[in-house]
């Protein structure tokens, strides 16, 4: 009995884990400081303390990395032009496949400087995040649901894109030493030059030089980890923001639903009714708005990136690597991280489509031949604003989901070939 007590008494602890409010878990804390700690955000935008009051000079120190952007992209275009005529094919390799990286980060830094942006971050907390319903109807076993599923969603999408782009940064950093002490011999006698994962122009040289190379590739790999944190902490921030998006429309299904199964209900009480409907449904619609415009530019910097580089990853991993298993390794990484990462966003943009597709069946659904005349024409109303689906479109008009995705499969194949036949033909 003490036994069966305790495991109830830890699945309790673990259901009030579901349902604490946002600020108060240890994720959220987390994503916070990560946020203050490169300057994309401010804590107080979501009134969450740092963990020490003496980090905070940390935080604005370290948070002056994201301005180092644009100079090291300047950086590494500068090294191509300089050294292009004496660079091997992996090397080109890795510079067409971080240069892209790094544009990409520049986007989304530009993105959290955006009036929308800035929006979107204060009504997080008080408005967006699902949890506010739950206190609204907090005996809703539904919306109870619905909240739990929002942040396991949450916690594994933060969690495989973390584990993927930080299983590539630790390739990209320790493969080249282990480059270094397999080759040691043939670089003191300069018949092989030093890799690393960030090539910068500097005035010095250290394709040989051991002492100038350790420089570059600590600091490059340290610029490579700010990097792919601000990937991992910007995209996290656009999944959550749309998985609660797609939370409040399920509500908004469960809630039309409830309507439909009442047989017999007052012109009053459906009038009430229908004007939570459309309240509700506008308050979608902001969000959904509201996301499109803070995240949109980077959705579409996504897609180009994979449009450009899967390809040539591929062909690296195929037929450019020369035999060397530590080339495949790195582009094989890259390659998951970056098709990964687009596969995710691609279906999670698309449930956006899907569940509003579902409105306009069930507001069909509805008894409209029982009701007052003035309650038809809302119905008529309602109708009329959720027939057409919401199509997430990114900037440029982009229009996102599984059918661009698709797409890009197709021609990072198709260049793939393009690129192996070229090469064959010479």
């Amino acid at each position: 009995m003490k036994i069966i007590k305790n495991a109830q008494l830890v699945n309790n602890k673990r259901e009030n884990i579901d349902i604490t409010p946002p600020r108060d878990q240890l994720m959220y804390k987390i994503l916070a400081n990560v946020l203050e700690l490169y300057g994309l955000a401010s804590m107080k935008l979501w009134n969450i303390p740092p963990y020490h009051v003496y980090l905070n000079k940390f935080y604005a120190i370290n948070s002056l990395l994201i301005y180092t952007s644009p100079l090291c992209i300047l950086s590494q275009l500068l090294y191509l032009y300089v050294h292009f005529n004496d660079m091997s094919f992996y090397t080109l390799g890795v510079m067409f496949s971080v240069l892209p990286i790094g544009i990409t980060v520049l986007i989304k830094i530009a993105s959290t400087r955006t009036n929308a942006y800035k929006k979107i971050m204060v009504n997080f907390m008080n408005k967006i995040h699902v949890h506010n319903q739950h206190l609204e109807e907090p005996d809703n076993e539904f919306i109870k649901s619905v909240v739990k599923q929002t942040e396991n969603f949450t916690h594994l999408a933060t969690y495989f894109l973390a584990f993927c782009l930080l299983t590539d940064w630790t390739a990209w950093t320790a493969i080249p030493v282990i480059d270094y002490l397999k080759n040691k011999e043939l670089i003191e006698r300069k018949e092989k030059k030093l890799e690393t994962c960030l090539y910068l122009y500097t005035p010095f040289d250290y394709s040989y030089d051991v002492g100038n190379w350790l420089i570059v590739h600590t600091f490059g790999s340290y610029l490579n980890f700010g990097g792919i944190t601000i990937i991992i902490i910007f995209d996290t921030l656009c999944f959550i923001f749309v998985f609660n998006l797609v939370s409040h429309m399920k509500i908004l299904q469960h809630k039309m639903e409830r309507i439909c199964k009442i047989d017999e209900m007052t012109n009053e009480d459906m009038r009430k009714k229908l004007i939570e409907i459309i309240e509700y449904h506008a308050q979608i619609i902001n969000y959904f708005d509201d996301i499109q415009a803070a995240f949109g530019l980077n959705i579409t910097a996504v897609y180009a990136q994979n449009l450009f580089v899967d390809s040539l990853l591929l062909y690296q991993i195929m037929v450019g690597v020369n035999g060397e298993k530590t080339h495949v390794i790195i582009f094989g990484l890259m390659f998951v991280a970056y098709m990964g990462g687009l596969t995710f966003m691609s279906f999670v943009l698309e449930e956006i489509r899907r569940q509003s597709e579902t409105f306009s069946d069930l507001i069909y659904s509805l008894q409209w031949e029982d009701m007052s005349k003035s309650n038809q024409t809302t119905v008529i109303m309602i109708l009329a604003k959720m027939q057409p689906p919401l199509t997430f479109t990114g900037a440029g008009g982009l229009q996102t989901g599984v059918r661009p995705l698709v797409s890009i499969i197709k021609s990072t194949f198709s260049y793939y070939v393009m690129l192996n036949n070229r090469t064959a033909t010479r």
